[in-house]
């Protein structure tokens, strides 16, 4: 059983364990060698695919995102100062990149913005109590994220940088062109859309 404050508390989403990943690496990699540049990838793949996963509407445009990322990061890693998690500068890499792709297509995501909104009015329309505290059976972090990565694009983008990026409202309607009323809205729906999807697994506690 978990007891959390579901969309307040998605530490498992963040970065937290060291990929120790040795300067003379990141050198080599600056440099070109191609056994250094292997070696980042393993190790980065794994954390660094989920993000590109939670910018993305599906698995294949996930990895043509993680693909532009890593170029992305093979082209700029002399820049890295050896100050600081070089996993959190990589991170940062990824997230900009998915933030700069949303924004690309945002037309388009508007469009698949609009036609969810239809379900959102009829079917979300409940109470979004941000310190309901609710009790889940046999979830995981991969389901979590699994259900996270059904939510409509355009809300999912606005919880993934409020609630795991640490974007403020303002930061957000700045890096996507959007009304800061805009991000605030599409956060609430993504609040309800996920904790709709979670119901299966909730408990009644009485």
């Amino acid at each position: 059983l978990v007891k959390i404050q579901l969309l307040e508390s998605i530490e498992f989403l963040k970065i937290t364990n060291m990929s120790n990943i040795s300067i003379e690496t990141i050198n080599g990699c600056s440099q070109g060698t191609r056994s250094s540049q292997k070696e980042i990838y393993e190790k980065m793949f794994p954390k660094m695919f989920p993000i590109c996963l939670r910018y993305s509407e599906n698995k294949d445009d996930a990895m043509d995102l993680l693909h532009d990322s890593f170029i992305k990061l093979f082209t700029c890693i002399g820049k890295y100062k050896n100050e600081g998690s070089f996993e959190g500068w990589v991170r940062r890499i990824f997230v900009n990149k998915a933030i700069d792709t949303y924004r690309a297509n945002k037309k388009n995501i508007q469009k698949i913005q609009y036609s969810s909104d239809i379900l959102y009015n009829s079917t979300y329309a409940e109470d979004d109590s941000d310190d309901t505290l609710v009790m889940y059976k046999d979830i995981t972090p991969a389901i979590i994220m699994a259900e996270l990565n059904e939510v409509p694009l355009a809300y999912r983008t606005a919880f993934n940088m409020y609630v795991i990026d640490e974007y403020t409202h303002k930061e957000i309607a700045k890096l996507l062109g959007i009304a800061e009323g805009t991000s605030k809205s599409n956060l609430h729906k993504a609040r309800l859309s996920l904790r709709k999807k979670l119901n299966k697994y909730k408990i009644n506690e009485n």
